[in-house]
């Protein structure tokens, strides 16, 4: 006699496939679990099963107050496959839905100048970027990025959505090499100016180098996140 199957796992199949298929997106928040219920016909207990195997596989995430919000990309074999990429973009577990940035023209710093093998003369373009969702700094990053750079990668310097772009996107795409630093640290009172975090509390921090396929240095970036807010993956060959 073959065993039954748990009530829950149908349950687990039907919001998995609507949760890879964008039919719960990103970011969006499940019915709550009396709905469930309801539209399973099942008991809240098999319900909670169902999520807890859910959260268990990254899927969704619990918050207080809110319920189950889907955490699933729709691209995440494809950000896997790929090696190098902006690990807040697709590491987030929460919708990323405004991005400041606040950046200027400078010489560069000695450790930048190690880092990325440029001169003193050189000028880069230094930016902190804060990542917000539901109003909430989750990330934080300083990238480093030499202007000679930009040559071989024409960006409007006048455009702050494509110097935005640039560094969130573009300079990953152009990487072809890279070298990242990652551990947890306490939050110290920098950090506390731009994550919503209190003293004490762990971050992950976060120092990367990329280099184009001339191994020429594209950018140095720092960053810091909210580990309640993030699930990170790498590929390492």
């Amino acid at each position: 006699m073959k065993n039954k199957l748990p009530n829950y796992i149908p349950i687990y199949n039907d919001l998995y496939e609507k949760i890879v298929s964008n039919y719960y997106e990103k970011g969006s928040i499940l019915p709550s679990e009396n709905v469930l219920s309801q539209e399973y016909d099942v008991s809240r207990n098999t319900v909670r099963e169902a999520l807890t195997i859910l959260k268990e596989d990254g899927l969704i995430q619990k918050q207080q107050g809110r319920g189950s919000i889907v955490s699933a990309r729709n691209d995440l074999s494809e950000a896997a496959i790929k090696k190098i990429f902006n690990p807040i973009l697709n590491g987030s577990l929460q919708l990323i839905e405004h991005i400041e940035m606040d950046y200027n023209f400078s010489p560069p710093t000695k450790v930048a100048m190690d880092r990325l093998e440029i001169d003193a003369h050189d000028i880069v373009l230094a930016s902190n970027n804060y990542y917000l969702s539901e109003g909430e700094k989750i990330a934080h990053t300083f990238v480093q990025i030499p202007t000679k750079m930009f040559k071989d990668y024409p960006v409007n310097l006048n455009d702050d959505d494509a110097i935005l772009s640039f560094m969130n996107e573009e300079m990953y795409e152009h990487a072809k090499y890279s070298e990242t630093k990652l551990k947890v640290v306490p939050a110290f009172e920098r950090v506390e100016e731009h994550l919503d975090v209190k003293a004490g509390e762990l971050v992950i921090y976060m120092e990367s180098t990329l280099w184009n396929e001339n191994q020429q240095g594209i950018a140095r970036i720092k960053y810091y996140l909210n580990p309640s807010r993030f699930e990170l993956n790498f590929v390492i060959q």
